[in-house]
């Protein structure tokens, strides 16, 4: 059970961290959850390409106040064709370029310094106690940065697999109710 004294201490320190003051620590902040931009808004362009292609109608335009059904279904489908377009290429980026910010690289750079390092221990130590657990020091760090590589290239690639999932189930479910409508049935 929170107490008065608890509640009143928590109150006070809620508002002394109130973000950030300055306007770069704005900006810095109000970038601070973009990694790929996969949630971001849609390119107006791409989802009009798209309804060019769905109505079969070279001079359509993106009109997404349009009241007839038709328009706002074909609306709708264009933006998770062009949704899952985006996933499909970041993905395919990721599998090219899966460490565009060096990330990773500085972690395998690491590991080979400390086989380097490893070595030196062997000249200047020897095999002897002290030597030894110093290997096994590295040995372990070399073991932990291999592995905290290799989780973050896992996790990314979770991450746009669940985007791919969630861009195809719109998509389908956008096909469907365009199906529907266009062989006259209701939904």
């Amino acid at each position: 059970m929170t107490t008065a004294r608890q509640i009143a201490t928590n109150r006070a320190n809620a508002q002394k961290s109130t973000g950030p003051k300055s306007r770069i620590g704005k900006i810095i902040c109000g970038s601070n959850a973009l990694r790929h931009g996969l949630t971001s808004h849609l390119d107006a362009r791409s989802i009009t390409n798209w309804l060019c292609i769905i109505l079969n109608d070279p001079n359509a335009e993106l009109d997404p106040t349009n009241p007839d059904k038709r328009i706002v279904l074909a609306h709708r489908l264009a933006e998770a064709e062009a949704r899952l377009i985006r996933v499909q290429n970041a993905e395919s980026e990721y599998l090219f370029n899966p460490d565009p910010e060096g990330r990773l690289k500085k972690d395998v750079s690491d590991i080979d310094l400390d086989a380097e390092m490893m070595l030196e221990c062997l000249e200047i130590y020897g095999e002897n106690k002290k030597g030894l657990n110093l290997l096994a020091r590295l040995d372990k760090l070399n073991i932990k940065q291999k592995h905290r590589a290799s989780v973050a290239h896992i996790r990314e690639m979770r991450k746009l697999a669940r985007y791919r999932s969630e861009a195809e189930a719109q998509r389908r479910s956008a096909l469907m109710k365009w199906i529907d409508l266009e062989s006259g049935r209701s939904f």
